[in-house]
């Protein structure tokens, strides 16, 4: 979110800059002003599509993940940081690992289902960025 003249946060939009059409701000190198509406994420920066026209302390809010709470032998309770979809896994991994070094018959199977709720882990979060909202959208087709 970024803080306009009256001190107001208003949330931008995020883009990216590589591959999208129309971002010439955020590179020509003219530095044009006025109040961001777009940002770009590129490695450990955040990019605004404008320098801002006006000062203003505390100007931007960025939204990020809390630190991790760690397991510790006495939890009970406590539940693992990703989709419970996987948790699974956590038992998959040193099962194969135990079945593998110890020459056991089920090796294979423990080690297919591993791989292959490895590659669901994989798709289910390539594909998710946070700061983006999914959406629906109709395909238009021209049926003449």
């Amino acid at each position: 979110m970024v803080k306009d003249q009256a001190g107001i946060y208003h949330e931008i939009r995020p883009v990216d800059m590589q591959s999208e059409t129309d971002m010439q701000s955020f590179y020509d190198g003219i530095n044009t002003t006025g109040v961001p509406t777009r940002y770009d994420k590129t490695a450990n920066g955040i990019l605004l599509d404008v320098i801002p026209a006006y000062n203003s302390s505390a100007g931007l809010k960025v939204f990020i993940n809390r630190s991790g709470s760690y397991f510790t032998s006495t939890d009970t309770t406590k539940k693992p940081g990703f989709s419970a979809l996987f948790h699974e896994y956590l038992a998959l991994r040193p099962s194969y690992q135990y079945a593998f070094r110890n020459s056991l018959k089920n090796t294979g199977v423990i080690q297919n289902e591993m791989l292959l709720m490895e590659e669901k882990i994989k798709r289910h979060y390539g594909k998710r960025e946070r700061d983006i909202k999914r959406q629906l959208k109709a395909n238009v087709e021209n049926n003449h």
